[in-house]
């Protein structure tokens, strides 16, 4: 039970300062896939990572702001949807991980080099990336899970010698959950 308004609103800001950092590390591996992506796919082409913009230095900085654009709207499509959710699933996270990977990659493949080596080994790279988050992902969700049914088998196996030592010292019979069908 609650002492107070102070302890209702600190539980609130820290469930809100929660979801916040998990937005955050979802997007910085995003953007840290999509990096490494695009660094792979540079080292494998001919060339450097750069925008072709012909001789105006201002076609340039266009290229960077419209690589840059799908970023923006990805991490507020990405905000909206943490904020909405009551509880932010591991489902939501890797949502996140992989467009944000996966934009980042998009948009910035204009500027990597020539040659269709880059273009595979950049996308290679953000998918086996997305792919592997996925799986560290599902396998600490599945412990968690096997770890939630060892718990309740141990309870089930406390319950039901509790209920022995209830029938023997007062003769009562009662039943458990498995007993009535409810589990």
């Amino acid at each position: 039970m609650k002492s107070g308004i102070i302890d209702i609103f600190a539980e609130s800001f820290g469930w809100v300062l929660g979801k916040t950092a998990l937005f955050a590390i979802a997007v910085f591996l995003g953007v840290g896939i999509g990096g490494l992506a695009l660094m792979a796919g540079t080292s494998a082409g001919a060339g450097e990572f750069r925008f072709d913009s012909g001789d105006l230095p201002i076609h340039q900085h266009l290229s960077v702001v419209t690589a840059i654009l799908p970023q923006v709207l990805v991490i507020f499509w990405a905000g909206i949807i943490f904020v909405k959710s009551e509880q932010a699933s591991a489902y939501h996270w890797v949502t996140v991980i992989g467009l944000e990977a996966l934009a980042m990659t998009g948009s910035f493949s204009r500027a990597l080099p020539e040659g269709w080596l880059s273009q595979m080994t950049a996308w290679t790279v953000a998918i086996s990336g997305i792919a592997a988050v996925a799986y560290l992902v599902k396998i600490l969700e599945r412990r968690k899970l096997k770890r939630g049914l060892d718990h309740l088998q141990r309870l089930q196996m406390a319950n039901a010698i509790r209920r022995e030592e209830l029938r023997h010292k007062y003769g009562t019979h009662s039943a458990s959950a498995h007993d009535l069908g409810i589990l």
